[in-house]
């Protein structure tokens, strides 16, 4: 047995539902984590001046949201957003992490 199989084995997850918590947890991890860090650059409690405009700020929120469906498409559809999440649930159009 090779080692990336080895590996393979030990880093995939069983459980269905683990997959999919974890991939809305990272996916809107990384939504929140650009957002959040794209509107501190252009805080003005900073003291700092930067050229940071409101379209780059804008920019990185369609980043983060795209690498966030990115991640978490795969496992739990990529809805990043819990009230859809629920929504789909609650009318048995997939189940809920």
């Amino acid at each position: 047995m090779s080692l990336e199989t080895k590996v393979s084995r030990r880093l995939t997850m069983k459980s269905e539902r683990a997959r999919q918590f974890l991939a809305e947890f990272y996916g809107s991890f990384i939504l929140a984590y650009i957002g959040i860090g794209a509107e501190h650059m252009t805080s003005p409690l900073l003291n700092v001046e930067m050229s940071t405009t409101s379209i780059h700020v804008a920019m990185c929120g369609g980043l983060g949201v795209a690498l966030g469906i990115f991640v978490s498409a795969g496992a739990s559809g990529g809805h990043l957003n819990p009230g859809v999440t629920v929504a789909h649930a609650v009318l048995g159009k997939n189940r809920a992490p």
